[in-house]
């Protein structure tokens, strides 16, 4: 069942102008145009950390995700012609480093309840991989075909949940599909938008599927039939979620406490269109997370991070 969705209150929004300056308080973990950057939430600084390949424009960030132990993992792409050129890299706090090469469109990170698959999608070749992953070392092997999508959609952000299914947005496909561990396509849950552009579960049990959604590239016809486009929706799915991994490399880069929490968040491709505001957004991925102000109750929360024309703007989280 799809509750609604979900509107951020703006007065209690906080936006930041994104000036290359050095942060050293606790934050978020960004994967932007030209790298990978740490905010400082408390000062609104930001500080590159990893550069984006030399020599490439016009390529940038896409997916990412931590791993169950704590790497960050993100995809790049060729944001003009989508030529296969992307390369899909960990960064643990030092070094990004490269594992796969030729990669159209990066998405679809998330691990097995185990740590010991890795799932990671090429969006225009609409393909799934799994991956056996070795947790201790961070290195993926053994890759195989998964699932595959049928046109017009592609596969695009990804989760998994305590059955260790994996729920999958296809974009331009009007739904998220669970998929079981085998690759077997269990549900479809058709959604009231074409553009279904991440998932996570979220919700202080965990139990609250949020969609993200897009209404790029729709015309002015196509978004009066679909006025939830760029939305973000909440749906029940009679299915819990996992806790998602906080990066683990933060603090010896920006040397807080080993206490200091950091939540990783990739932004995505896709601009998105506010439910009350006719203005384009970059929309990031919604993560749950514990909050460091309630790891008492272990509580799970979605907070909402948008970035506009060099604004970081993050919303008030969702409980």
């Amino acid at each position: 069942m799809i509750r609604g969705p979900l509107k951020f209150r703006p007065g209690r929004c906080r936006k930041w102008r994104a000036p290359w300056q050095s942060a050293r308080g606790g934050g978020l973990l960004l994967a932007l145009k030209s790298g990978i950057a740490f905010f400082d939430s408390g000062t609104g600084s930001i500080e590159r950390v990893a550069a984006l390949e030399a020599g490439h424009p016009d390529h940038r960030f896409n997916d990412g995700k931590c791993d169950p132990r704590g790497r960050f993992w993100a995809g790049t792409m060729n944001d003009v012609t989508r030529a296969p050129e992307g390369r899909l890299y960990r960064f643990d706090g030092a070094a990004c480093v490269p594992f796969e090469s030729g990669i159209t469109i990066p998405n679809s990170l998330c691990w097995s309840r185990d740590a010991r698959t890795m799932y990671f999608a090429d969006s225009l070749k609409r393909t799934v991989f799994a991956y056996d992953y070795d947790p201790d070392r961070g290195v993926p092997g053994n890759k195989r075909v998964f699932a595959t999508i049928a046109e017009p959609a592609i596969p695009d952000g990804a989760t998994v949940d305590a059955e260790d299914c994996i729920w999958c947005a296809e974009y331009g496909g009007w739904r998220v599909t669970r998929f079981a561990p085998d690759g077997r396509r269990l549900r479809s849950i058709e959604l009231p938008v074409k553009q279904p552009t991440s998932c996570m579960f979220g919700g202080a049990d965990l139990d609250v599927l949020y969609v993200t959604t897009a209404s790029q590239r729709l015309n002015a016809g196509e978004r009066a039939k679909q006025p939830l486009a760029g939305a973000l929706l909440a749906m029940d799915v009679g299915v819990r979620g996992l806790p998602e991994a906080r990066f683990a490399g933060y603090q010896a880069i920006a040397r807080v406490s080993a206490s200091s929490a950091v939540r990783a968040v990739s932004c995505l491709v896709h601009p998105a269109i506010q439910a009350e505001a006719d203005s384009d957004f970059f929309s990031c991925d919604f993560r749950p997370a514990v909050s460091t102000k309630r790891m008492a109750s272990s509580r799970a929360m979605v907070t909402g991070v948008m970035l506009e024309r060099g604004t970081i703007t993050v919303y008030p989280p969702i409980w």
